[in-house]
């Protein structure tokens, strides 16, 4: 069965050959990849990016409560304004449509772009190769303070996936999809009821929690002597194609989340099932917060344009993409800072 991303469109015409967004659309459409020998891409081509005039306003954290009711007081079309922010294969994408590589997209035109994709180290492993499909992604202080991930779905990314765990050092892993969602596989069970192995790494899960929307395991990495702590945050309220019911529960996870930090710890992990609308809209929130905190102010159409041009299509829905400003403007409230006189005027 061909998998369906979260926030799918199923009337989009499959024979356009490549994503774009366009006035009034929704999503992006998505399909699998079902033969590696049809993808024929060299991934020199910058796929139909579309630029319109898109104003950015960069809102101070006491007046964007204001200002987000402004705006639906004055039915500001969320919708048009997302169709318009730039989105497409904006980068080069080369390395991921090479003929061993194209086995590891689960999702065609779902590529992380050459200069910064996730590079696997493969020093002394005969026959293997470095790629993942995964991309860093910038932070507000931090410059690879994420990792938007595809979703491992065969035996050889489960591997992968584990490997880069390691290399990078990532102590945290938020995963934004359930294993199953209908009928569909959105993604393989990564983590053991007890002892697993992936490649060379051993991965033991250590504990559990299990609350009513999310799940959180604790876990450690073993390889030779060397053994690392790694976090799972299991987001399981996220519904397929749509936002979760309150903004409330996504903003209390992502507190846990970020309060798990340790001393010393590698990029956060995140990912869905492609790893670009759940992912997408879970980072530009969190950097919209930790923006709203560090710069005392906040400017959502930069953010999600700045995201897109590192991990393609991010925020796949104008339904997430509301979503987003809902749990912004409920998040930014506990963000305390000295008052500001400046007010939003005009809009």
């Amino acid at each position: 069965q061909v998998a369906e991303p979260e926030g799918e469109n199923d009337h989009e015409d499959q024979r356009q050959p490549h994503p774009t967004f366009g006035d009034g659309a929704n999503s992006i459409f998505l399909v699998e990849i079902a033969d590696a020998d049809e993808v024929v891409e060299d991934g020199m081509e910058r796929l139909n990016v579309e630029y319109t005039n898109t104003i950015a306003y960069r809102v101070p954290v006491d007046d964007f409560v204001k200002y987000h009711g402004i705006r639906r007081e004055n039915q500001i079309n969320e919708e048009e304004e997302f169709s318009k922010i730039p989105t497409g294969l904006m980068e080069l994408y080369k390395v991921a449509v090479q003929k061993d590589n194209v086995s590891k997209n689960r999702y065609r035109y779902v590529y992380p772009y050459d200069f910064c994709r996730v590079v696997l180290n493969t020093s002394g492993e005969e026959g293997s190769n470095d790629y993942i499909n995964a991309c860093y992604v910038e932070g507000v202080e931090v410059e690879r303070a994420y990792i938007a991930a595809q979703g491992p779905f065969t035996p050889e990314t489960l591997d992968d996936f584990w490997k880069m765990a390691w290399q990078e050092n990532s102590s945290r892993i938020v995963m934004l999809t359930n294993l199953f969602e209908g009928d569909t596989m959105k993604c393989l069970k990564y983590w053991p009821n007890d002892v697993m192995e992936f490649g060379d790494i051993v991965v033991r899960l250590e504990s559990q929690e299990e609350y009513e929307m999310y799940t959180i395991r604790h876990m450690t990495m073993h390889q030779d002597d060397l053994v690392k702590a790694v976090t799972q945050f299991h987001f399981t309220g996220w519904p397929d194609r749509g936002v979760p019911e309150t903004v409330d529960s996504l903003l209390r996870f992502r507190d846990l989340v970020k309060n798990d930090r340790p001393e010393q710890d590698g990029p956060i992990i995140i990912h869905c099932s492609a790893g670009i609308g759940r992912t997408g809209t879970f980072i530009a929130l969190d950097y919209l917060l930790d923006e709203g905190a560090a710069k005392e102010s906040v400017d959502v159409i930069n953010c999600v344009s700045k995201l897109r041009q590192q991990r393609a299509h991010s925020i796949q829905t104008k339904e997430q993409y509301i979503y987003l400003y809902d749990a912004l403007a409920q998040g930014l409230k506990h963000i305390r800072r000295k008052p500001s006189c400046r007010l939003i005027d005009e809009i």
